[in-house]
């Protein structure tokens, strides 16, 4: 239950810290899962998308947490930079404690974190919200997991045709095998999509990133002519915020 208070204080700290940032923050129904939102819709023909990463899905020794909420938000800082039309999508049973949350299993932010159940709720929030419709082009954008969420629901999202995934586990097979982790053996996998939508997609990977370091997306990336943004100097978690909109004026 600590988690769970922790994410969500952590989330609505960090929306309320610039209280000139008019981020609306609610939650969500969708194929009956709540998802955490947080929104500012100006007028603009782009809406940008933000998905977080993975957050705590065990807390070790094979105990899996009650709440994968994470400790430490990437895209939501990253996100109250953009000038743009912005929203900020939570996961499924993500930032509740999954215990009193309908539907909720510990595999959907597990086994199954990447599965066509989460990419159909995460899709299905979105769609449902008609006044998204307003905006000519959505640009999903995803730290860590979240990217690799943000590459398979493009998939099923005729208004996107540009994803920015950071620091990502885009071949998640090679993710897997390079830690030794347990087989995501009921999620989906970017790098295996036989015939993947046509995309403009930009990744952005650390010099100092142990978590998903860059070699192990190299062939998935060089498959689909991605655009590689390399930092050096930063790991899995920093620093794109130090550049934020210059990023996101150039791509």
């Amino acid at each position: 239950m600590k988690s769970v208070i922790w994410s969500l204080v952590a989330l609505l700290l960090l929306a309320c810290q610039h209280s000139s940032l008019p981020l609306k923050s609610h939650s969500i129904q969708s194929q009956g899962y709540r998802l955490w939102q947080l929104s500012d819709l100006k007028e603009t023909h782009v809406l940008h998308i933000y998905l977080e990463g993975d957050g705590q899905p065990w807390l070790g020794n094979g105990v899996i947490a009650l709440d994968p909420g994470p400790r430490g938000l990437v895209s939501l800082p990253l996100m109250k930079q953009d000038l743009s039309a912005r929203l900020y999508l939570g996961r499924p049973c993500y930032f509740q404690s999954y215990v009193k949350a309908q539907n909720c299993h510990p595999s959907l932010w597990t086994r199954a974190r990447y599965s066509q159940q989460v990419v159909d709720v995460m899709v299905n929030a979105l769609l449902a919200q008609t006044n998204l419709d307003a905006y000519d082009e959505w640009v999903l954008i995803g730290h860590s997991g979240g990217g690799a969420l943000a590459y398979l629901m493009a998939q099923q999202l005729p208004k996107v045709n540009k994803v920015i995934a950071i620091s990502s586990n885009l071949d998640v097979s090679a993710w897997v095998a390079h830690h030794q982790y347990a087989p995501l053996d009921q999620s989906l996998d970017p790098a295996k999509i036989d015939s993947p939508k046509p995309l403009a997609l930009f990744y952005l990977a650390g010099g100092k990133d142990k978590n998903v370091p860059l070699e192990l997306n190299q062939t998935f990336l060089n498959k689909v002519n991605a655009k590689i943004i390399l930092r050096e100097e930063y790991d899995h978690n920093c620093c794109w915020e130090k550049e934020w909109q210059k990023i996101l004026d150039q791509i």
